[in-house]
C-alpha cells in the first residue's frame, strides 16, 4: 500500500463513521422533546366522565319516578313524620334536631360494651 491509500482508506471510513452518530443525535434531539410533552399532557390532562342524563326508567326504587323520590325525600326532610312508630323512631328536620340535640344532649350509654374498661 502506497502512503496516499493509507492516509484515504482513514478518512473514508471516518466520513460514515462521523455521519451516523449525527443522524441519531438528530432524531433523538427531535423524539425525546415530543416523547417529553406527549408524557406532560397525559400526567396533566384527567378524563372527563360522559355527561349522561339519569334514566327515568332504571332508578333503583320500585314504582317511583325520579321526580317522585326527589319529592318524598324533600318532605322526608323538611317534614316531620314516623320511621318506626312501634320503636319511637321519627324523622324531623334538621334544624328542629339540631335544637333538640342542644337541648337534650347526646344520648348516653348506661353500661361500657363488653371488653372495654371502666373508669
Amino acid at each position: 500500500m502506497s502512503p496516499d491509500e493509507i492516509r484515504r482508506q482513514p478518512a473514508d471510513q471516518g466520513g460514515l463513521g462521523l455521519i451516523l452518530p449525527i443522524v441519531i443525535g438528530v432524531i433523538g434531539l427531535a423524539i425525546v422533546p415530543a416523547a417529553i410533552a406527549w408524557v406532560a399532557t397525559r400526567m396533566v390532562s384527567t378524563p372527563e366522565a360522559p355527561v349522561t342524563a339519569f334514566p327515568e326508567d332504571s332508578f333503583p326504587a320500585q314504582g317511583l319516578t325520579l321526580g317522585e323520590y326527589r319529592r318524598d325525600m324533600e318532605s322526608r326532610l323538611h317534614g316531620f313524620g314516623w320511621i318506626d312508630r312501634e320503636k319511637g323512631i321519627a324523622h324531623v328536620p334538621i334544624e328542629v334536631g339540631m335544637q333538640l340535640l342542644l337541648a337534650r344532649g347526646l344520648p348516653a350509654r348506661e353500661e361500657a360494651p363488653d371488653g372495654a374498661k371502666k373508669q
